[in-house]
């Protein structure tokens, strides 16, 4: 075993050296991982220089003034180790705390942290929000996940690692589609961002099986339009799409993911709630999660947003569909009174071959359509897939 000496003087500056350049970067890592102005690459090679240098101080034996070691090649290595790390995180620290400084000092801290705002990248196209390297890594990663229980949760618990830098949207594609996903306020963002094979994929299964030419779809609670996209992906030119999304903001983000696939003419996105009624109705908005937002039910709750209705049939018939193929209802509880509505009014040849509707403890519309000659196919995590009996059809 080979000794490498250094005098008391000379081991205590190399240990004073290591372990200042150490605390420096236990401050200045996580404000450079937190700016947007440092390339994801730099981030992530701090974020690993950081590491090695934290596992080189625990395993460099710092007592005695003497460090025993197999070989003259490994002290060398462990010596050079620490000062290419050292420099590198020198260097790092000095501009993360320069960057730090700098936006605290001005009144652009939000874009150096990165928020909910939105408005700056409105209007910009397609790709103009790719991800960072780290979150792009934890897409591959949660997208490869085959679908099980235990995967589920530990595709949750990478999300929840890499939401802190997705306050802003993101470019991504989805199934085969392009789309701009805004995780900070939509829980559906989250889960077709990192996991799309978990996104409904009986309810996905059933309706690319049933697709022919001319298929028509209409999709009540389009949201950002996983759905609409999807159908008017697999169903082609002759397919035909009415998505319909009663919020302002999320009805822009539809929009935006229509044209930058372009389906304008596949798709027809109206700004609307569906209702039992002609008019206008009150929502309340779930600020954590807009998709989850509601039509007012009369029990008292203060309203956020007042939106235009429309029963179903009355948007059939202003987009010239006589009958749907399919349906999907997600409308956050509503789905009783909009069929109570189109089944006690619209003709039998009206009524859709297939019809998806979000479990909200729905029994009473579940039984609606059971009694109109419908049939439960499939119950699944979030949905039941019900078909119309031939004979009704």
């Amino acid at each position: 075993m080979l000794a490498v000496e250094f005098d008391s003087a000379g081991q205590s500056t190399v240990d004073f050296l290591v372990i200042a350049i150490w605390f420096c970067a236990v401050i200045a890592v996580p404000l450079g991982v937190l700016s947007r102005r440092m390339s994801p690459t730099v981030k992530a090679l701090a974020i690993l220089g950081f590491a090695f240098q934290t596992l080189a101080i625990l395993a460099f034996p710092f007592a005695d003034g003497q460090v025993s070691i197999q070989t003259d090649t490994i002290a060398r290595f462990q010596i050079a180790e620490h000062m290419l790390i050292g420099l590198f995180l020198c260097a790092y620290s000095a501009a993360g705390a320069t960057t730090w400084v700098r936006h605290v000092a001005s009144p652009d801290l939000e874009d150096f942290l990165g928020s909910a705002d939105t408005s700056r990248v409105a209007d910009t196209g397609f790709g103009a929000c790719r991800p960072n390297l780290y979150v792009r890594l934890t897409i591959s990663l949660t997208r490869s996940l085959p679908e099980n229980e235990f995967n589920r949760r530990l595709a949750l618990v990478l999300r929840a690692a890499a939401m802190p830098g997705l306050r802003r949207p993101v470019d991504v594609e989805v199934l085969g589609n392009r789309m701009r996903l805004h995780l900070i306020d939509n829980v559906c963002d989250r889960r077709v961002l990192f996991t799309p094979q978990y996104f409904d994929p009986a309810e996905l299964a059933e309706l690319g099986r049933r697709m022919t030419d001319g298929f028509t779809f209409i999709d009540a609670g389009a949201n950002v339009g996983m759905y609409s996209l999807f159908v008017a992906r697999r169903a082609g030119a002759s397919g035909r799409v009415l998505a319909i999304e009663p919020q302002h903001d999320i009805h822009a983000r539809l929009a935006f993911n229509i044209g930058a696939n372009g389906f304008g003419s596949r798709i027809t996105a109206v700004r609307c709630a569906v209702a039992d009624r002609d008019g206008v109705a009150d929502m309340v908005v779930d600020r954590t999660n807009k998709g989850a937002s509601t039509l007012v039910k009369g029990d008292g709750s203060a309203a956020d947003l007042t939106v235009p209705c429309r029963t179903l049939a009355s948007l059939m018939d202003e987009a010239g569909i006589d009958r749907a193929d399919a349906i999907k209802l997600d409308i956050e509880g509503a789905e009783e009174l909009v069929l109570s509505h189109f089944l006690g009014t619209a003709p039998r040849l009206r009524r859709p071959m297939l019809v998806i509707i979000e479990r909200h403890g729905n029994n009473r519309a579940i039984q609606m359509l059971v009694e109109n000659g419908y049939t439960v196919q499939k119950r699944t995590r979030r949905n039941y897939i019900l078909v119309l009996n031939e004979q009704e059809g």
